[in-house]
């Protein structure tokens, strides 16, 4: 059995010219688009590294070499894998003929050391202090801490979401449910479930036996089918409960990709009763957005109070104004925060 240590030298042996990259703790994510197109990620900014991986074979070798380590089947039949790596980082990979061209392409995305934290957000700007009160409050309010918590891509939605899960109270039992374990969740009752061989239908069966293990508080990262979504939803109506989505242009973009992931699942059900038994689960809405130039913000939480004449109806807590570059309190966001 491979120690972490031991773990570690081997992945660094199979990445090859890519291992002191992938050993460089300032290096976030490694992007490799073909032979010669090698890029980096480090404090929010990409580099391009060319004199890596020059040949298609050099590119198929890492590729080979990853698949092979983790034991995964290699056959014409399989063109895209997606697997962590070790403790702190997640392969992905596309063959041809699923990616045009002979060569495979595939990007590594290392997870933090460490969680960030409700005062680092503060200092990055990323929310101010009203938002951190509003979202404490709402994740300790029991049958209110219903929440969907919805972002752009890249734009830090897990950090969020750990978070999240830690402020839940320690009195409580919470299950948390990813397809591929990224989060850093450190509440002391937290029970984490990562599906087998990172299945989708797996993932799915695994959000509807959480309710089996007698929690108090159920969170769902990362839903992306139609399936995931009814079992998640089922969830939230039968509990306190968090749910990321991404990747979302707004609130109401979250919600409506909520409704078309529903109407694909076949439920013989009209557009109005899925909203309706969207706005029976979701209590809360919140959006995490990433800007061109970098920046990260919470900028808006609303609540979702039901549906009238096929219209959700929504109350603002909470929004960024771009102007003064200021979070706006509500007069619910004011009550709440008072209550």
């Amino acid at each position: 059995m491979n120690t972490e240590k031991e773990l570690d030298k081997k992945i660094s042996v199979a990445l090859g010219e890519l291992a002191d990259l992938f050993n460089n703790k300032d290096v976030t994510e490694i992007l490799v688009d073909g032979p010669g197109r090698v890029w980096y990620a480090s404090a929010g900014k990409i580099y391009d590294v060319p004199e890596l991986l020059k040949s298609v074979n050099d590119v198929k070798k890492v590729v080979d070499n990853i698949l092979r380590l983790f034991e995964k089947e290699i056959n014409q039949q399989i063109t895209t894998y997606e697997f962590n790596i070790g403790e702190n980082a997640r392969f992905y990979a596309v063959l041809p003929p699923s990616v045009v061209g002979i060569s495979p392409v595939f990007g590594i995305v290392k997870r933090p050391a460490k969680n960030l934290t409700w005062d680092d957000l503060l200092k990055y700007k990323s929310m101010d202090e009203n938002v951190i009160k509003i979202l404490q409050k709402i994740i300790n309010t029991p049958k209110k801490a219903k929440i969907l918590l919805a972002a752009g891509i890249g734009s830090g939605v897990t950090h969020i979401f750990n978070l999240c899960v830690n402020t839940v109270s320690d009195t409580k039992r919470v299950i948390v449910a990813e397809r591929i374990h990224e989060t850093i969740i450190e509440h002391k009752r937290a029970i984490l479930l990562e599906s087998k061989n990172n299945e989708e239908n797996e993932f799915t069966k695994m959000i509807n036996f959480s309710l089996t293990m007698r929690p108090d508080f159920v969170a769902i990262h990362l839903i992306d089918n139609a399936n995931q979504t009814i079992e998640a939803l089922n969830v939230m109506r039968s509990i306190d409960a968090l749910i990321s989505i991404v990747p979302t242009e707004g609130i109401f973009d979250a919600l409506k990709r909520i409704e078309l992931n529903m109407l694909a699942g076949n439920l013989s059900l009209g557009v109005d009763d899925i909203k309706n038994i969207i706005a029976s689960g979701i209590k809360y809405v919140c959006y995490q957005q990433r800007f061109l130039d970098g920046r990260r913000k919470l900028t808006e939480i609303v609540r979702l109070d039901g549906v009238e004449n096929g219209r959700y109806v929504v109350t603002p807590i909470i929004h960024w104004g771009a102007e003064k570059d200021e979070w706006v309190v509500s007069e619910e966001g004011e009550k709440l925060l008072n209550d």
